[in-house]
């Protein structure tokens, strides 16, 4: 009996993966546990292992396709064993590619056609001049894509009917004609004239990052509270530890450490959304968002709550290496519960951060600037600020939540010493 190779679960949330490439092909020996495809889920890539020794007898799922997880993608023939096409074909729970689905429609459509003058329906009957011309609807429309008169194609069906086959058969002796040249460098032409476009297909993490976001924004009401504490109290503190401990901590870490604070603060922010249920933790996990070259990758900080100022920048900083290695695990991916996203490296005032699904609170962190403010005793001083944003998902939470939840991080912030009685 043939082994079947199935999308393997990456996470709870994760849903389907997109075949990043195969590194067997149909007929190559594997051995069991032998690394044989590479798919690209919503969090990472992760690798297929082949589960028996023996020969990968079919691909159900060629290369970019998005596959639901669970379904078959392949089957291994083992050795000795002899297997049917047909057969193998009707796997229950297999993949089926977007290619083969397209190609049964329309050979569902071609064999619904009647073969005859007089069933054929009004709609399948054209003339030119005297001549009826009598052709299938994707014959036809394949026919209106390319700009080719059907009088002009013969037709080698029932009645002379022309099929789908016969237009293509035309398409392509007219693209090797001299009118389809004089077509393509009269496009050429008119092509120079206009701005060059370089065009590169959406896919991989780049195709996954864009569905979660549009997922996010569609399906959450997002709803962002902004704040610019002070921060000259913190830098001090940090220039101070940073003595003390001989380790330069950083602002972000500092920033997180508050943000988690106040979490605890704000417990129904520390949320999932699933369906119609509002699913509440205990237990900070907090998700660092982290930029690289192949996309934004999201490793989780697991217990934050629980870390010191010194633990979390020291965990901060070993994620964000094993991000920039491209060596995170699933599980340094999954479990967030809130997450933190900061831009202020790159000189941003301001932004405002998409939740990550299907979570309900993230913190978007811009850059420190100087700012002036008027003192009581109409002093004007300069200031170091840096801006918050803190976005939460309104279909779960009060505008009232993230308003006071927004305030207490700046109070936190500027005066750091209130997380003493905070712990």
């Amino acid at each position: 009996m043939p082994s079947n190779i199935y999308l393997p679960q990456a996470g709870e949330t994760v849903t389907e993966g997109r075949i990043q490439a195969w590194l067997k092909q149909e007929g190559d020996n594997v051995k069991e546990d032998e690394i044989i495809c590479e798919v690209m889920t919503s969090k990472l890539a992760i690798e297929v292992k082949s589960p028996a020794t023996g020969t990968l007898f079919r691909i159900f799922a060629p290369v970019d396709e998005t596959v639901e997880v669970g379904k078959v993608i392949a089957v291994i023939q083992h050795e000795g064993e002899s297997l049917d096409h047909d057969e193998v074909d009707k796997t229950p729970g297999r993949h089926k590619s977007a290619t083969e689905k397209k190609a049964k429609k329309e050979s569902v459509e071609e064999r619904s056609e009647a073969p005859s003058k007089e069933s054929l329906p009004q709609s399948d009957m054209s003339k030119k001049g005297t001549k009826e011309v009598f052709a299938s609807p994707v014959a036809r429309k394949i026919a209106e894509e390319n700009k080719i008169d059907l009088g002009d194609v013969t037709g080698t069906g029932p009645r002379g009917r022309i099929t789908k086959e016969d237009v293509l058969e035309f398409v392509s002796k007219k693209q090797d004609s001299g009118q389809a040249a004089q077509d393509l460098l009269s496009k050429s032409l008119t092509s120079s004239r206009e701005q060059s476009v370089t065009v590169a297909k959406m896919a991989g993490i780049r195709k996954i990052i864009a569905e979660r976001m549009r997922e996010s924004v569609s399906l959450k009401p997002h709803i962002c509270f902004e704040t610019r504490p002070g921060v000259d109290e913190i830098l001090r503190i940090r220039k101070e530890m940073s003595e003390l401990h001989d380790k330069k901590v950083s602002v972000n870490s500092m920033i997180m450490y508050f943000y988690v604070l106040m979490i605890r603060k704000f417990p129904m922010l520390n949320a999932h959304v699933v369906g119609e249920e509002i699913r509440q933790f205990s237990q900070v996990n907090l998700g660092m968002a982290v930029a690289r070259p192949e996309g934004l990758i999201v490793p989780v900080l697991k217990n934050a709550c629980s870390m010191s100022l010194l633990e979390l920048d020291e965990q901060a900083r070993h994620f964000s290496q094993k991000a920039r290695d491209n060596k995170l695990s699933m599980d340094d991916l999954t479990g967030g519960t809130v997450t933190v996203s900061n831009l202020g490296m790159f000189g941003v005032r301001n932004f405002n951060a998409i939740i990550n699904p299907p979570e309900i609170t993230i913190l978007a962190v811009s850059g420190i600037e100087d700012q002036c403010e008027l003192c009581a005793d109409g002093r004007v001083v300069s200031n170091k600020h840096i801006g918050l944003n803190l976005c939460v998902d309104h279909s779960a939470v009060d505008g009232d939540i993230g308003a006071s939840a927004v305030m207490y991080l700046k109070q936190l912030i500027e005066n750091p010493y209130m997380s003493i009685f905070e712990k």
